[in-house]
């Protein structure tokens, strides 16, 4: 909508969470915008996490953090993932191996676009996106819970779309007004 606006994409997309996808990410990166979006973690096995691994195109192998080569073994069916495994045993003498893997060998599932996914945690480390994020949760986040608490936005009032959006522009600007009051009572 931005893009089609005003001829241009902006130069950063702040957003939640739930917007943290690898296909948001790659849109976003295609488009030349920077994603001030947290990552969706679906990591949650108390093991090194894949991000660690470096993926090598030319050779179609991944390598651990410390040096070891994991082939290309098969895929996954669901999210269409290849899955790479290490020698049988190639762990074994490994010194991260208890944060590592509980086995003699490790595999792991690596997407294609995984360097997306590294691109965005670039960014997302930086004091531009942490500042973004900041002025995110105050600004967004207390207009919201503002409009739902305040000015009965947390639930329709009447029924269709229309209506809806009636409502809404409606508790937007009773909440600007309020704000304008109090903005020019400092004045």
């Amino acid at each position: 909508k931005h893009a089609s606006a005003l001829g241009r994409f902006p130069e950063e997309a702040v957003a939640d969470t739930a917007y943290g996808s690898r296909d948001i990410y790659a849109f976003l990166k295609q488009a030349g915008v920077s994603p001030s979006i947290p990552r969706i973690r679906t990591w949650t096995k108390k093991r090194l996490d894949p991000s660690f691994f470096r993926h090598d195109k030319e050779r179609d192998v991944l390598i651990c953090p410390q040096g070891n080569t994991l082939k290309r073994s098969g895929a996954t069916s669901g999210n269409k993932s290849d899955v790479y495994r290490s020698l049988r045993g190639s762990c074994k003498e490994c010194p991260i191996k208890s944060t590592c893997t509980r086995g003699d060998s490790r595999s792991v599932s690596f997407h294609p676009d995984d360097e997306v996914l590294i691109w965005a945690q670039a960014h997302l480390d930086t004091k531009e996106a942490k500042l973004a994020l900041r002025k995110r949760k105050i600004w967004a986040e207390t207009v919201m819970a503002d409009l739902k608490g305040q000015h009965n936005l947390g639930r329709a009032q009447f029924r269709g779309g229309w209506n809806m959006e009636i409502q809404a522009y409606l508790s937007a600007a009773a909440h600007n007004l309020k704000k304008l009051g109090r903005e020019s009572r400092k004045v």
